[in-house]
C-alpha cells in the first residue's frame, strides 16, 4: 500500500512538473508570438508609410509635369502675342495714336 502512495505521489511530482514546463513553454511562445505581432505592426506601418510616401511622389510629379505644360503653353501664347504685335505694332501704335487724339 505504501508503495502505491508513494507511487502516486510520484505521478503526482510529475505532473506538477510537466504543467510548470507547460506553461514556461506557453508563456515563452507567447512572449514570442507578441514580439513577432508587434514586429509585423511596425512592419506593416513602414510599408504603409512608404506606399504614402510612393504615392504623394507619384502624385507630386504628375502635377509639377502638369504646371509645365500649362507653362510652355501659356509661353506659346505669350510668343504668339509678340509675334502679332512685332508685325502689327506700327499700325497698332498709329491706331492708339488716332484714338487718343479724337
Amino acid at each position: 500500500m505504501e508503495d502505491m502512495i508513494r507511487q502516486v505521489l510520484q505521478m503526482d511530482e510529475k505532473t506538477k512538473k510537466l504543467v510548470k514546463e507547460s506553461e514556461k513553454k506557453l508563456e515563452a511562445e507567447k512572449a514570442e508570438t507578441e514580439t513577432r505581432l508587434n514586429q509585423l505592426e511596425v512592419e506593416g506601418h513602414e510599408e504603409s508609410k512608404q506606399a504614402a510616401i510612393d504615392e504623394y511622389n507619384r502624385v507630386y510629379a504628375k502635377a509639377l509635369d502638369e504646371v509645365k505644360e500649362i507653362e510652355e503653353e501659356n509661353q506659346r501664347k505669350i510668343d504668339a502675342v509678340d509675334a502679332f504685335y512685332q508685325e502689327n505694332k506700327e499700325d497698332l501704335v498709329e491706331k492708339a495714336f488716332r484714338m487718343i487724339i479724337q
